[in-house]
């Protein structure tokens, strides 16, 4: 029975693996998650639902159809939501004499 020798590498070697590495492409834009699909799609969903009239319930499914098989329901509402809570927040601003005169119009 023969020792078995641990492989040696050349700097030659190493200098060719170190170029083949770095000619690798780029596959950040390739492996997005979840939360970054959502982000990128948020305004087109939105457009979809207030523009065209789809419901949540639609999209949801179209996405599905389209590949985006881990999305849910509940995605869909945060991002959705998401907007709502930016319009409310910009409506606050009224004064509370707006709000009492307002009420007094009443």
């Amino acid at each position: 029975m023969t020792a078995s020798r641990a492989k040696q590498y050349s700097q030659t070697e190493i200098d060719k693996m170190r170029s083949q590495l770095s000619e690798l492409p780029d596959v950040t834009n390739e492996r997005l998650q979840k939360k970054d699909v959502l982000e990128s799609l948020r305004n087109d969903i939105n457009a979809l639902m207030t523009v065209k009239g789809y419901t949540l319930n639609e999209v949801h499914t179209h996405l599905k159809n389209f590949g985006f098989s881990d999305v849910t329901l509940r995605d869909l509402k945060e991002i959705t939501a998401d907007k709502k809570k930016r319009q409310d927040k910009r409506g606050a601003g009224k004064s509370s004499g707006d709000v009492k005169a307002s009420a007094a119009e009443k």
